[in-house]
């Protein structure tokens, strides 16, 4: 089991013990296919088990069946990729909390679409 600190410094690039590649501009997940999607789904679901667990989010927000539903996927993406820019040294120092005030959004529409 990987220390907290570790797979937090991972998914901002400072670390990168899966091998995966990190994703640095928003995904658009029709354009790619092959091994390409693959990894960087990869790290989307990594990114997504982190976050169901660091936030305590349940099966009413993200299911475990998540990857299967494009709603979900493109609303965990766009998430995953708003946060790896919140964590940038360019970024504001209050770039944390307006990315927390658009998760209270999302998570509303993850729960609708779950419903």
């Amino acid at each position: 089991m990987k220390n907290e600190a570790d797979v937090e410094r991972a998914f901002l690039g400072i670390l990168h013990p899966t091998g995966r590649p990190k994703p640095a501009d928003p995904q658009c997940w029709p354009s790619m296919e092959g091994t390409e999607q693959d990894a960087l789904f990869g790290w989307l679901e990594d990114w997504v088990n982190w976050a169901v667990d660091r936030y305590e989010l349940d099966y009413r927000t993200i299911p475990p069946c998540w990857a299967c539903h494009g709603a979900l996927v493109e609303e965990l993406s766009a998430l995953h990729s708003a946060w790896i820019t919140v964590f940038q040294p360019s970024s504001r120092g209050d770039a944390p909390m307006a990315w927390h005030d658009g998760f209270a959004k999302a998570r509303l529409r993850l729960a609708d679409w779950v419903a």
